[in-house]
């Protein structure tokens, strides 16, 4: 009986060891799969990321040309619909990042629950303390993965707040800037003009704007000239109106030019003409003269005005100095008469 309690025992101790080996391949089996589970949903949270990099690109770009669209001159009703289109394109790809957005955060979730299941099945605590100890940390950190995604949901909540007031407010000021055109369209520029110059428009995908085409220049195509009423007049007149400037050829009402004619403005006389007698004698004695005679004027305020003084003269002094054949010597004459500068 001793024996046989033995080997009960053995055969007890054999099952207990096949069971346990057979929930440890189960259990290896499990973490392996759940390891490659977490490899999967990380690789599909960084191509979730990348995807949100290229729409958040898209979208700069777009509000980048939105706002090169807010220096250019539209005509009629097309930079609405690009406005309107615009808009409807940024709103796309607004709710693409949403969506992007909400798909990480459900990837993050998900592995955050696979690590806390690998974690459950890969810690042995010793302990009651160590247990306590090691949630403790895991929900610190949990909670602070918490409150930076709060905090992240929040800053991108503000940003694509005010991104989309100031799209708003950029659509507004172009639809009010448009009107203002259209209004001058409307009221200052003739409708055949506008046409003409909407006729000519091109857009330039190129060069990012509009253009207009050179009109011909050939002598054909310029306008004729404006055929004048009559010849010799250069404004319409007509039988009475001619024959009373015919009778009343002073009368500006009449003319068709030269309404006003002005005296012509003479400038006011510099000089004075020579009353003095000797002026004679001294313009003979220079033709006389044979030899080169030099004319010096003197100014009141160089040497030789004291003497002018002695002498009471009371305007300027002209000196000749003459040179003689025979003696070579200088006479010098002094005119006290009115000489004009």
């Amino acid at each position: 009986e001793l024996k046989k309690l033995q080997e009960d025992a053995v055969r007890e101790k054999n099952e207990l060891k096949k069971k346990a080996q057979v929930e440890m391949k189960a259990l290896l089996a499990s973490q392996s799969k759940t390891e490659e589970e977490r490899d999967r949903l990380a690789a599909q949270l960084q191509e979730k990321a990348q995807q949100k990099e290229q729409l958040e690109k898209k979208k700069h770009e777009m509000l980048a040309q939105l706002e090169e669209y807010e220096h250019k001159v539209i005509v009629g009703g097309q930079l609405m619909d690009k406005a309107a289109k615009q808009e409807l394109e940024l709103r796309d790809a607004q709710q693409k990042v949403d969506e992007q957005k909400r798909q990480e955060m459900q990837l993050a979730r998900e592995l955050a629950e696979r690590e806390d299941s690998n974690m459950v099945l890969e810690e042995q605590f010793s302990s009651l303390q160590e247990e306590v100890d090691v949630k403790t940390k895991k929900l610190k950190k949990l909670w602070a993965k918490h409150k930076a995604a709060s905090t992240e949901i929040e800053d991108l909540r503000a940003e694509f707040q005010t991104e989309k007031e100031d799209m708003l407010e950029t659509i507004r000021e172009l639809t009010r800037q448009l009107k203002i055109k259209q209004v001058l369209l409307q009221h200052f520029v003739p409708l055949d003009d506008a046409y003409a110059i909407e006729k000519r428009s091109k857009w330039d995908p190129d060069a990012d704007e509009w253009t207009l085409e050179h009109l011909e220049t050939r002598p054909t195509s310029l306008r004729p000239k404006r055929p004048v009423a009559r010849r010799g007049v250069r404004r319409a007149e007509t039988d009475f109106a001619r024959r009373n400037r015919q009778l009343d050829r002073g009368n500006p009402r009449w003319k068709g030019d030269n309404v006003i004619v002005l005296e012509l403005e003479m400038p006011e006389r510099r000089t004075k003409d020579y009353e003095s007698g000797m002026m004679g004698f001294w313009l003979d004695r220079i033709a006389s003269n044979e030899d080169d005679v030099e004319i010096i004027v003197l100014d009141e305020n160089l040497q030789g005005s004291n003497d002018d003084k002695d002498s009471g003269a009371s305007g300027p002094t002209m000196a000749c100095d003459t040179d003689d054949k025979d003696d070579k010597e200088v006479e010098a004459w002094r005119l006290t008469s009115h000489f004009g500068r």
